[in-house]
């Protein structure tokens, strides 16, 4: 059996409810990725200005939860709402964070809508890191999710 790790970014609490999903279809540890209070204002209201000024400066946000050494483990899942159909600044930060790791991710993303280029832009900003295929939903729980959980877990386990 492989070791796992499920880590996410959550600002409203969807991508949350999938990384828990997520988690105990994996059996995994399960970390969520913290910023500063307040970084990004009350909810989603702003957010995206708040992003788009963080990318314009080459300033992501400083993740404050501690991360674990991603070495220690074989897979490790990335979760994070899709803002301008791509990674969330924070994720952007993991990805930032674990440069050099031997181990391989697979991102998982929650949106509204389409994902646009999420999935290669995850890839791109993950450098030399192996990158699995992901998983991206719309927020929703339920059987239909909890199948495609599973499905996109057997894929990548392997």
């Amino acid at each position: 059996m492989i070791k796992i790790l499920t880590v996410y970014f959550s600002l409203t609490g969807t991508t949350r409810r999938v990384a828990q999903m997520i988690a105990s279809a994996s059996n995994s540890e399960l970390i969520e990725l913290k910023v500063q209070p307040g970084m990004f204002g009350d909810g989603m209201n702003g957010v995206w200005p708040i992003a788009q000024r963080q990318l314009a400066n080459h300033d992501l946000p400083e993740i404050v939860s501690p991360l674990p050494n991603f070495d220690d483990y074989d897979l490790v899942l990335v979760g994070g709402p899709t803002w301008g159909y791509q990674p969330a600044t924070p994720v952007r930060s993991l990805l930032k964070a674990a440069q050099g790791s031997r181990t391989a991710f697979a991102p998982f993303y929650t949106s509204t809508g389409q994902a646009g280029e999420y999935e290669p832009t995850f890839k791109r900003l993950a450098g030399s890191l192996r990158v699995l295929p992901g998983l991206g939903t719309t927020g929703s729980t339920g059987q239909m999710l909890d199948q495609r959980i599973a499905a996109w877990l057997s894929q990548i386990e392997k």
